[in-house]
């Protein structure tokens, strides 16, 4: 953990020494590290949801491929059915049932 804080501080450094930044104090310093730490932040969330929706959409592809199916125990399992259920739904709702 220290490790990595102390990596994260000499990106921020290389960061301000590569795009010029002038740098006006402690003040200045804290408020670029805040917006720095808030960018990385925000990419690690993006990261987990593109692995999120990854997961996602593989559940989905397994849960057509066995909707023919019923006795699988993919077909069965809570998820699909969840799914199947809201697909289902979403149908009705288009067909004004």
């Amino acid at each position: 953990m220290s490790f990595s804080l102390l990596w994260i501080a000499v990106a921020v450094h290389r960061f301000l020494d590569v795009v010029q930044v002038p740098v006006g104090g402690a003040r200045q310093t804290i408020k670029i590290m805040a917006v720095l730490a808030l960018l990385l932040v925000t990419a690690l969330g993006l990261v987990l949801q593109a692995a999120s929706y990854a997961d996602n959409s593989m559940l989905v592809g397994i849960c057509s491929d066995y909707r023919s199916q019923p006795q699988s125990a993919a077909h069965k399992d809570p998820r699909c059915q969840k799914l199947y259920q809201a697909r289902a739904e979403k149908e009705r709702s288009y067909l004004g049932r």
